[in-house]
């Protein structure tokens, strides 16, 4: 019982480290300019479901929609994060038309 109370605990503090910070990153820095990379006429709606993955690198959902057709869609992406850039690769995209590249590089300003 002890060791599983233990588990649990170092389960919770890893999630605290690294997911909070990811998603903030994910839905205030990246997920926006992934999208008008990816899908330039769209419209962003939201982001979020962000899971680690490995040190730096995790997946998040942009959910947007289309100006012409207005159909709500989704991009499914995987970041890795660099020092200066994150390099985000499409991963799942349920879009009508194909993004216009499989991968983009998002500068990482310094706050």
């Amino acid at each position: 019982m002890k060791t599983r109370c233990l588990l649990l605990a170092a389960g919770a503090l890893a999630l605290f480290a690294c997911g909070p910070g990811q998603e903030a990153l994910f839905k205030e820095k990246i997920a926006r300019q992934a999208l008008a990379c990816l899908h330039p006429r769209a419209e962003f709606d939201s982001a979020g479901e962000v899971r680690s993955e490995a040190d730096g690198t995790f997946t998040g959902t942009i959910y947007w929609h289309g100006r012409t057709l207005g159909k709500a869609s989704f991009t499914k992406v995987r970041v890795k994060k660099g020092d200066s850039a994150a390099t985000v690769t499409v991963v799942e995209d349920n879009a009508l038309l194909p993004a216009l590249a499989e991968s983009c590089q998002i500068p990482l300003e310094s706050s």
